[in-house]
């Protein structure tokens, strides 16, 4: 049989297998984050393969996304027991799939009522072992780090045979060739644009990177912005305006690769965080990240003195890192090239999502629907 006959059955096999699993996602939001974005890049990536998905969660923002051919199971709040059951019962999955850990207890519960297994995702390391019984107890867990995969084993007990390490490299969108530095870089006494993204919450902490910024802008010009929005927003502008700090807060984007591509830099404050999509989205864009330890950005280990801070270090020794790496322009431009290589070898979907589609086969070969 000639090879091309071959490869072409071998496809065809893998059509139908795919065709034959239906997954439903579990969701706690829809809005701007970055475990919602990296479930909707795998929800588009499994459409495109043939696979019928859904998806259950309320309302949000990236509901303005173009829907890929997925169906949608809108609920009031977070998903309750119910609300899961009921999306089983009309979508029929073979596999249901949790994106955070309270909807994987949830999920799960549901799931073994009607006989339907469940997989989630660990996206984050976590402040505090609560409810060590109850998580991370689904037939697979993706953890988007080895750190978080650690965690899940060793802090919450879970088997090491069902974790498994899926980095967020699939949601991230390349730029075609590592971009120059912007013009204003090479202008003296132009304004640095410097970015801060994600929710405003205590993990984020928005706070510290208001102060950064008010001591970076008493050493260099700054145009600095925080892109989203949550608890931390009212207090994060007092503080500004408290130490005239230059930052606006300009609320939820979706255009988060233009953002990118406008900033000169990427500053994260991250109290704690598993693999932040940012920092791999920055990567991807050709834009440096400057982050606290605990953001477990995956910077380069040659690079990482002259990006990452210890926890504790103070705002002015921060921002005193900024100015001096940002000054230095010829090492900035050769950091620039180092972070877009790195993230063009690792940035495929296929790749990536292709363990997480075997297992749902796996597991679907066994559910009966």
């Amino acid at each position: 049989m000639a090879i091309g006959m071959i490869t072409s059955d071998v496809e065809g096999e893998l059509a139908r297998e795919n065709s034959r699993v239906r997954v439903l996602h579990v969701l706690d939001s829809f809005e701007l984050g970055g475990a919602q974005r990296v479930a909707l890049t795998l929800v588009d990536w499994l459409t495109a393969q043939g696979v019928s998905t859904a998806i259950v969660a309320p309302r949000g923002e990236m509901l303005n996304r173009p829907n890929g051919g997925w169906t949608y199971f809108p609920t009031k709040g977070r998903p309750s027991f119910g609300d899961v059951a009921a999306a089983i019962d009309r979508f029929r999955p073979t596999v249901i799939h949790a994106h955070q850990r309270r909807e994987a207890v949830i999920a799960g519960a549901a799931g073994r009522v009607r006989g339907i297994p469940t997989v989630e995702h660990a996206h984050t390391l976590l402040p505090s072992r609560r409810l060590r019984s109850l998580s991370f107890r689904s037939r697979r867990v993706y953890a988007v780090s080895p750190d978080v995969a650690r965690m899940v084993i060793e802090d919450y007990r879970a088997p090491a045979d069902r974790v498994r390490v899926i980095p967020n490299l699939g949601a991230v969108r390349l730029a075609p060739t590592a971009p120059a530095l912007p013009d204003r870089l090479l202008t003296p006494g132009a304004s640095w644009r410097i970015i801060g993204i994600g929710r405003m919450t205590e993990q984020k902490n928005p706070l510290r990177f208001v102060s950064v910024i008010a001591r970076l802008a008493a050493m260099h010009p700054v145009r600095a912005r925080w892109i989203g929005e949550g608890p931390l927003l009212n207090p994060s502008q007092r503080l500004a305006e408290v130490l005239d700090a230059p930052v606006r807060f300009t609320g939820p984007t979706q255009q988060i690769e233009d953002e990118l591509d406008e900033a000169d830099a990427v500053v994260m404050t991250s109290s704690w965080e598993g693999l932040p999509l940012v920092a791999l989205e920055a990567y991807a864009r050709g834009r440096v990240v400057f982050a606290t330890e605990s953001s477990r950005v995956p910077v380069p280990d040659e690079l990482r003195g002259r990006y990452v801070v210890d926890d504790t270090a103070d705002a002015e020794t921060f921002a005193r890192r900024i100015a001096t790496t940002l000054s230095d322009l010829g090492q900035l431009a050769e950091d620039t090239t180092a972070v877009h290589a790195a993230a063009v070898q690792r940035a495929d979907r296929d790749t990536a999502f292709a363990p997480i589609l075997h297992d749902y086969r796996a597991l679907s070969a066994r559910t009966h629907v």
